[in-house]
């Protein structure tokens, strides 16, 4: 009898540990590379008269187990029906909020140039919060009311710490990236009309 209540606790200890090994050895661990399948970008545009607001969203599903480090970058463009660029003229406030709840952790200003906005924000755990996991931008331009226009959304995300030299323009950012990050990065499109 005390073999008995000796090895069945060691029994069932041991088909724990087993199984329980098991079952975290399946599990699909998300890293920065696979993290494109895990994030949830939604872009939309609001338009009241010749004001637009523009609301991009991003929240990370999952966090990757190969932690969290680089900078990210959200870059908007608008464009008319004939595929014209506007001016920077036509944007009164560029604004990102990096999230934890409700709770905003840092707002951002966006750089406003020929092209479009550019934002970058930081991925990184300062005192145990995460930074760029979540987060919100908002861009409000005002536009002719009885036009069409476009606008895109680019969320790159990085996972190598770097420096860009300067960039003057959403083109050389891409290619800057690329030419930095041989792979370490990707991109997430969206694109509205309005």
């Amino acid at each position: 009898m005390n073999k008995f209540v000796f090895f069945l606790p060691v029994g069932v200890m041991a088909l724990l540990f087993y199984f329980g090994y098991h079952y975290i050895n399946n599990i699909d661990a998300t890293t920065n590379e696979s993290l494109q399948k895990d994030i949830v970008v939604s872009f939309e545009a609001n338009r009241e008269g010749d004001t637009v607001t523009i609301i991009g969203k991003w929240d990370w599903t999952q966090m990757p187990v190969d932690g969290l480090v680089g900078n990210d970058y959200i870059t908007i463009a608008f464009q008319d029906k004939a595929g014209a660029t506007l001016l920077p003229d036509n944007i009164y406030s560029t604004e990102l909020n990096l999230l934890k709840g409700n709770q905003v952790l840092q707002t951002i200003e966006g750089e406003v140039n020929e092209k479009g906005i550019v934002f970058s924000f930081p991925n990184e755990i300062i005192d145990h919060e995460s930074y760029g996991n979540r987060g919100e931008v908002t861009v409000v331009a005002r536009l002719d009311s009885n036009e069409q226009y476009m606008a895109s959304l680019s969320y790159v995300h990085t996972w190598l710490d770097h420096e860009l030299i300067a960039f003057n323009s959403l083109y050389s950012l891409e290619t800057g990236l690329s030419d930095i990050l041989t792979n370490k990065y990707w991109v997430i499109n969206r694109l509205i009309q309005f």
